[in-house]
């Protein structure tokens, strides 16, 4: 039996999915069973009537358990193969504040979130000439660092936004950056 993905995937929440499958064996037809854990709804949709081929319809829900599993069972009639999938829930979650007051002459902050897939970062382009990164992030990567540069005028406020390329589930933050404060004194005073 064989799959088209690995035996272990990050999948999104709230999500449908298809699961190919293979069964190489002597038989000109077998029989196909799939079994899912409570979290998920599975189909199977073989290619014909061999079953030898196929799909698998997998459908998440809000909430998944860490070790969501689906197991295929194949028989030929004398033989019985079983070979397991696990899935766990895609997670992006802030982990401390996601506002951020920041001070007029600059300073460089760091943003933390945990996260178990391949994720984007853009700075709002009102505030992408004054917040940059400090340092590139690997998919493994839970704080990324920027520098908020001098703030020689009023205050100002941008937002950072983390998204995930899969399923598109985002995280923002806002900066807010105090300005320089200006007071006129009269010449006669």
């Amino acid at each position: 039996i064989s799959f088209s993905c690995s035996d272990y995937s990050i999948v999104p929440m709230d999500s449908v999915f298809d699961v190919e499958y293979d069964v190489t064996c002597s038989a000109d037809k077998v029989n196909v069973e799939v079994i899912g854990s409570t979290d998920l709804y599975t189909e199977l949709i073989p290619d014909d009537s061999s079953y030898l081929s196929g799909k698998i319809r997998i459908t998440t829900g809000s909430d998944m358990g860490r070790q969501s599993k689906i197991v295929l069972l194949v028989s030929d009639g004398c033989n019985i193969a079983m070979k397991s999938l696990v899935f766990e829930g895609e997670m992006l979650k802030i982990t401390d504040n996601a506002y951020r007051d920041v001070s007029a002459e600059g300073e460089d902050i760091t943003i933390e979130f945990l996260s178990n897939m391949e994720y984007s970062v853009e700075v709002s382009a009102n505030a992408a000439s004054w917040i940059t990164p400090v340092e590139t992030r690997s998919v493994i990567t839970s704080a990324l660092t920027f520098n908020v540069a001098e703030n020689k005028d009023k205050k100002r406020t941008g937002t950072i936004t983390v998204t995930s390329k899969k399923s598109g589930t985002s995280l923002v933050y806002t900066i807010a950056q105090r300005g320089w404060v200006t007071v006129a004194i009269p010449e006669n005073s």
